[in-house]
């Protein structure tokens, strides 16, 4: 690109970045990017589909790093004791909102730092006992493994970073 050939491009990002700075961001909702984002390469598998068959059996379940809720909402059973976790504090009044004629409660929970790096330090410790949840939703947030552990009578659906899915 020769001098003064990316003015164009220039334009083009910061008009982006101003509209995106600009867009309002409540909950989980990125409609205002519609079209605009798509996955490299799909997945390999529906985690809708396998989140609301396990949901339909599950007894105790908790949905983390719910956003404002938008996800869970939309699934038409829920177990009896149905919990969200949400760490963006923004967020938590949206999803217990919009959450809250379905008595589902939102717990504010710092999320792990990152996956891989599982310090042991007690960052990512969720507020409940263990083995509390018979399954464990998780399509985005970050946790300390030890917390998410399987233990008697758990089953996970927590797609993993490298894409693969677990037991």
């Amino acid at each position: 690109m020769g001098r003064g050939q990316d003015g164009g491009v220039r334009e083009t990002v910061t008009r982006l970045i101003d509209e995106a700075a600009a867009a309002p961001v409540v909950g989980w909702d990125f409609a205002w990017a519609s079209g605009r984002i798509t996955p490299v390469t799909p997945l390999p598998w529906d985690f809708t589909a396998l989140a609301t068959g396990a949901l339909r059996t599950a007894t105790a379940a908790v949905d983390m790093g719910t956003g404002g809720g938008e996800f869970l909402d939309a699934f038409p059973d829920l177990p009896g004791r149905m919990v969200a976790t949400e760490s963006w504090p923004p967020n938590v009044p949206v999803a217990a909102e919009r959450l809250a004629r379905r008595g589902v409660p939102v717990v504010h929970c710092e999320g792990a730092v990152d996956n891989a790096l599982q310090s042991g330090d007690g960052t990512g410790r969720m507020p409940f006992k263990d083995a509390a949840f018979h399954l464990v939703l998780n399509r985005h947030e970050a946790f300390a493994a030890a917390e998410v552990g399987a233990g008697p009578g758990i089953r996970r659906a927590v797609p993993y970073p490298a894409g693969s899915q677990c037991p």
